[in-house]
C-alpha cells in the first residue's frame, strides 16, 4: 500500500513539473524550400525564471487542418533544433525578474498539389500549457494554456502552382519598458514573396490545453481565447497613456503604460496579395513593466545666424553667401550626471552640404553648477536651398533610464534659406575669327582655341561633332583644361575621308564646375567641303543584235577635269534609262567595255571616278543595246517511205516573214536547201534533217528543229534453208506479204502461194517476191539442198584382188553425221561407226568373221528413215 502511494506521489509530481507555468510566447513560420517542399517552424519563447526545465519539450506534435471543414489533413513531427537565449539591448538593464529562451522546432514536409488544393486554405496548430504564473493581465495565468496558430493558402490554386512563404517576424524584445515613460519597438517583419501584411493586436488564444491536461492532441478550431481581468481588453492589453498599439502599416509597437507589472499580449499578421487575404500568423509575447527613476526632459536651444539673438520657432534664418554660414545648438538637462546626445534630421530636403561640430555629445551636470553643452551648425559654400525655405530638426537626447528606458529627447525645428557663392559662365574666343570655312581636299584648317572664366575657376574646353562622329575625320584638338584660362590648338587636314559629306558643325565648349554644377558656353563653328568638276564622260553607241549575241565594244572617251587620273565603273539596267542601274558583269572598270551576251534589251553607262579621294564623280547618257528575240522553231511533218523513193518535206511557222533553212546536222554541217519544201534523194534508210528558221531581222533560232523520214523496212520472209535426199519434198514457209511470186518455178507445187511444196531433184534457190499492204516490192531467197542416195555394196570378199576388200557405201560422204551399225543373224554387234572414215573390213575387232550373211541398219539423220539391209563374206 506504502508503495502505491509512493509511485502516486512521484506521477502527480512529474505532472506538476510537465505542466508547470514557463510559455512566454511563440510563432509558426512555413518557409517554400523548392517545388512542393517546405519547412514548417516553431519559434517558441521560454521563461527561464518561472519555467521548469522538465518542461522543454524534446519534440511536438503538430496538425494540418483544413480551413473550410476543419478536417485534419497532416501530423507533423517537429523535433527540437536549437536553444538560445534572448539578449538585452543593454546588458546593463538585466533584471532578475525576466529571462527568455528561443526555442526553434522544426521538420521539412511535402505538400502535395493534389492534397493541398482546398481554396479556403489551411491552418497548423499546437496546443500547451501553461503561461507564466505571473502574468498581470489575465486571470489565472499559471493556468491558461496557448494556442500557436497560423493560416496558410492552398498550394495548387486554379490547376496551377501557388508559391508562397508566410512572412519572415522580428526577434521579439527581451528589454523592460518604464511606467509612465514612453517605450516603442518594431514587431515589423518581411515577406520573402512580396506580400503586404497588415499589423493589428488580438486576443492571445487560450486553446483547449490545462493544467491538468497541458500537452494535448491538438484540435480543431475555433479556439477559446484567454480571460482578461477588469480593465483589460483586445485594445486595452497593457493600460497606460496612450495605452498599448500598433501600426497598421511598420509593425511598430508603442505604449505608455501606467502600471507595473508582466503583461502578454498578442499581435496577428495578416497576409496579403493583391488585395487578398491569403493567410495570417499570430504571436503571442509579453512585457515587463518597471518602476524607474525619474528622467526629466533635456533642452535644445540655438541661437541666430551671427549671434544676432535665440532662435524662435517659426523663425526663418538667411545664409548669405558673404557672410558667416553657421549657427549654434546649446543643450542642457535638469538632471545631474546626465549623458546627452545631439542628431541632427533633414526634415524636407535630402542635400548634403553641411556638417556638426562642436559638443555634441557628453556628460553634464556632474558638479555643483549645471552644464551645457555647445555645439554647431554650419553650411559649407555650395549648399543652396534653392530659394526654398529647408527644416532640420536639431533633437537632444539623454541615456533614458541609466540607457535602459527609451531617451527622453527635446527637439528644436529650424527653417533656413541658404544662398550658393554666385558663379558667371565662361568665355570662348578663337584666333582666327570665321565661323564658316569653304574648303577644298588637300587644304588645311588650323587655329587656336581659348576658354576664359571670370570668377577664375577650373576651365575645360572640349570638342563635338554636331551630327556626326569626329572619329570619322582627322580632326585633331585635346581637351584642354587650367584655371581661369587655357587655350589649345585645333588643326583639320582636309583629306579624303572630309569628302564622306558637304558640310560639317563643330561644336567647342568651354566649362566649368563650382559646388557640382556645371556652367558652359558653346560657339559652333561650320566647314564646307567645296568639288571640282569632271566633264566629256561619253560613250558609244546604241545597237540592234538577236536574243544571246555579244554586243560590239562600247567605246568611252577620255574624261576632262578633275586630278587627270580616272578610274571607272559600267553599270548596266533591264528597267530603263534612268533606273535599275547595277554594276555591269565582268570586266567593268576599264575605259571601254565590252558586254557580254544578252538575253533582254539593256542600258549601259559609264561612271567616270577623278580627284585627290575619288570624290568626284559624273554619270554618262546611258546607251541602249535592243535585242531582237529569235523566231520559233519551224513546224515539221515526217515522212515515211519505202527504200529507194524519195520524200517531199514541209515546213511551217506562225510567224510571217520568216525563211526556213534545212540542214544534214543539228549543228554546223551543210546547207542543203532553203525554202519551206526540201524534195529529198532516194533513200534506202533511215534519215534525219534539221531546220532553222530566220526572221526578217536575221535572227536565227536558238537551235534546229528535226524531222525524220522513215524507209520502211523489208518484210519478205522466204524461210530458212533446208536439206533434203534426193527424190524427198519441203513446204516453202514464207511471210511478209500480201502476194507472194516464188521463182523458178521448177519443183514447186504452186509459184503464187506463200507455202508451196518444193521437190527439187538438186539443190536450188528460190528467190521469193513480196508486195506489202502499202505497196513496197521486197525479195528473199531461200536454198534447198539435196542430198544423193546412199547404194551400199552388198559383199565383201576376201580374195585380195583389190576389189570389194571393204564395204564400199556410194555417197555417204554427205551424210557425216550418219551412225552405221552391223549384226550377225543371232543380233550380235560386229560393227559400229559414226560416220564412215574408215571402211569396215569384215572383221569384228580385227578378227575376220566367217563367211555368211550380215544385217545392217544405216541412221542418215534424225529426220530420215534408216536404211536396212544385208552384206555377205566371200572368201
Amino acid at each position: 500500500m506504502r508503495l502505491r502511494l509512493l509511485l502516486l506521489f512521484l506521477f502527480l509530481i512529474s505532472c506538476a513539473r510537465v505542466s508547470a507555468s514557463h510559455l512566454a510566447g511563440g510563432d509558426f513560420e512555413l518557409q517554400h524550400q523548392q517545388g512542393y517542399n517546405y519547412r514548417l517552424i516553431l519559434n517558441l519563447y521560454f521563461d527561464e525564471i518561472n519555467g521548469n526545465p522538465n518542461a522543454r519539450d524534446p519534440s511536438i506534435t503538430v496538425k494540418i487542418f483544413e480551413k473550410g471543414t476543419n478536417k485534419v489533413v497532416r501530423t507533423a513531427f517537429l523535433p527540437l533544433r536549437s536553444l538560445t537565449s534572448l539578449n538585452y539591448a543593454n546588458i546593463a538593464c538585466t533584471t532578475g525578474e525576466l529571462k527568455t529562451s528561443k526555442l526553434i522546432y522544426y521538420q521539412d514536409i511535402m505538400l502535395e498539389p493534389e492534397t493541398f488544393n482546398h481554396p479556403d486554405g489551411y491552418y497548423v496548430v499546437w496546443e500547451r500549457c501553461c503561461r507564466n504564473g505571473s502574468i498581470s493581465n489575465i486571470a489565472s495565468p499559471s493556468t491558461a494554456g496557448q494556442t500557436f496558430y497560423m493560416e496558410f493558402p492552398a498550394v495548387a490554386q486554379n490547376g496551377k502552382f501557388f508559391q508562397n512563404s508566410s512572412p519572415v517576424l522580428s526577434a521579439p524584445i527581451s528589454d523592460y519598458a518604464c511606467v509612465g515613460e514612453e517605450f516603442s519597438y518594431n514587431f515589423a517583419s518581411t515577406d520573402p514573396d512580396g506580400d503586404e501584411v497588415v499589423y493589428d493586436l488580438v486576443t492571445p488564444l487560450n486553446g483547449n490545453s490545462s493544467s491538468s491536461n497541458p500537452l494535448i492532441d491538438p484540435l480543431p478550431g475555433p479556439y477559446p481565447e484567454v480571460p482578461w481581468l477588469p480593465g483589460y481588453s483586445t485594445n486595452n492589453q497593457i493600460i497606460g497613456t496612450p495605452p498599448l498599439a500598433i501600426d497598421r502599416s511598420t509593425g511598430r509597437l508603442t505604449v505608455t503604460p501606467s502600471f507595473k507589472g508582466l503583461f502578454i499580449f498578442g499581435i496577428r499578421y495578416q497576409e496579403f496579395r493583391d488585395g487578398v487575404k491569403i493567410g495570417e500568423v499570430r504571436r503571442d509575447f509579453q512585457l515587463l513593466v518597471k518602476d524607474c527613476p525619474k528622467n526629466n526632459l533635456p533642452i535644445i536651444s540655438a541661437q541666430g545666424i551671427g549671434g544676432t539673438g535665440m532662435y524662435k520657432e517659426g523663425e526663418v534664418l538667411h545664409v548669405k553667401p558673404e557672410g558667416p554660414r553657421c549657427f549654434q545648438l546649446f543643450l542642457t538637462d535638469p538632471d545631474k550626471n546626465e549623458n546627452l546626445s545631439l542628431k541632427v534630421e533633414p526634415v524636407n530636403f535630402t542635400q548634403q552640404g553641411y556638417s556638426l561640430s562642436g559638443q555634441t555629445s557628453g556628460t553634464i551636470n556632474t558638479g555643483v553648477l549645471q552644464d551645457t553643452l555647445t555645439a554647431s551648425i554650419c553650411f559649407d559654400e555650395c549648399f543652396d536651398s534653392d530659394g526654398k525655405t529647408y527644416l532640420m530638426n536639431m533633437i537632444v537626447s539623454d541615456f533614458g533610464d541609466n540607457g535602459c528606458g527609451l531617451p527622453k529627447r527635446d527637439t528644436v525645428s529650424i527653417g533656413f534659406i541658404v544662398e550658393p557663392a554666385p558663379d558667371q559662365p565662361p568665355a570662348l574666343s578663337f584666333s582666327n575669327q570665321q565661323r564658316v570655312f569653304e574648303l577644298y581636299d588637300g587644304d588645311d584648317l588650323t587655329f587656336d582655341v581659348t576658354g576664359t572664366d571670370p570668377d577664375n575657376d577650373q576651365v575645360t574646353i572640349s570638342l563635338q561633332g554636331d551630327g556626326f562622329d569626329m572619329n570619322t575625320q582627322n580632326v585633331q584638338f585635346q581637351q584642354a583644361s587650367d584655371k581661369g584660362r587655357v587655350t589649345a590648338p585645333f588643326n583639320w587636314p582636309i583629306d579624303c575621308r572630309a569628302n564622306q559629306a558637304p558640310t560639317y558643325r563643330l561644336k567647342f565648349t568651354a566649362t566649368s564646375v563650382v559646388c557640382g554644377k556645371t556652367v558652359s558656353r558653346s560657339e559652333t563653328i561650320e566647314v564646307r567641303i567645296k568639288k571640282r568638276t569632271l566633264a566629256n564622260n561619253i560613250i558609244s553607241s546604241e545597237q540592234v543584235i538577236c536574243y544571246g549575241k555579244v554586243p560590239a565594244t562600247l567605246v568611252g572617251s577620255l574624261p576632262a577635269g578633275g586630278n587627270g587620273s580616272y578610274k571607272y565603273v559600267w553599270e548596266v539596267s533591264t528597267t530603263n534609262s534612268q533606273t535599275g542601274f547595277n554594276a555591269a558583269p565582268g570586266d567593268n572598270t576599264s575605259q571601254s567595255f565590252s558586254p557580254p551576251a544578252l538575253m533582254q534589251t539593256s542600258w549601259f553607262r559609264r561612271v567616270s571616278i577623278s580627284g585627290s579621294c575619288d570624290e568626284l564623280e559624273h554619270t554618262s547618257t546611258p546607251v541602249k543595246i535592243t535585242v531582237n528575240p529569235l523566231p520559233d522553231l519551224p513546224m515539221l511533218k515526217g515522212a515515211s517511205i519505202c527504200p529507194d523513193a524519195t520524200a517531199s518535206l514541209q515546213a511551217t511557222s506562225s510567224a510571217t516573214g520568216v525563211a526556213f533553212e534545212w540542214y544534214d546536222h543539228p549543228a554546223g554541217g551543210n546547207l542543203l536547201h532553203r525554202g519551206p519544201t526540201f524534195q529529198t534523194p532516194p533513200l534506202v534508210a533511215n534519215t534525219l534533217y534539221y531546220v532553222q528558221t530566220i526572221n526578217s531581222s536575221g535572227c536565227v533560232s536558238g537551235s534546229r528543229a528535226e524531222v525524220t523520214v522513215e524507209v520502211q523496212p523489208s518484210t519478205a520472209d522466204a524461210g530458212k534453208d533446208s536439206t533434203i535426199i534426193q527424190g524427198k519434198h519441203v513446204v516453202l514457209r514464207a511471210k511478209g506479204g500480201i502476194t507472194y511470186q516464188w521463182s523458178p518455178t521448177t519443183g514447186l507445187s504452186d509459184p503464187s502461194i506463200p507455202n508451196p511444196i518444193a521437190t527439187p531433184q538438186k539443190t536450188t534457190t528460190y528467190r521469193l517476191t513480196v508486195s506489202s499492204a502499202t505497196g513496197c516490192v521486197y525479195t528473199d531467197e531461200v536454198t534447198i539442198t539435196v542430198l544423193p542416195r546412199i547404194r551400199p555394196a552388198d559383199a565383201i570378199t576376201f580374195n585380195g584382188d583389190g576389189i570389194n576388200d571393204t564395204w564400199y557405201i556410194k555417197n555417204i560422204e554427205y551424210y557425216p553425221q550418219c551412225t552405221i551399225q552391223v549384226f550377225t543373224r543371232w543380233g550380235a554387234k560386229v560393227f559400229e561407226s559414226v560416220g564412215y572414215g574408215i571402211p569396215w573390213d569384215g572383221t569384228d575387232h580385227g578378227k575376220e568373221l566367217p563367211m555368211a550373211a550380215y544385217y545392217y541398219i544405216i541412221k542418215l539423220d534424225s529426220r530420215e528413215k534408216p536404211v536396212a539391209g544385208s552384206i555377205t563374206l566371200i572368201k
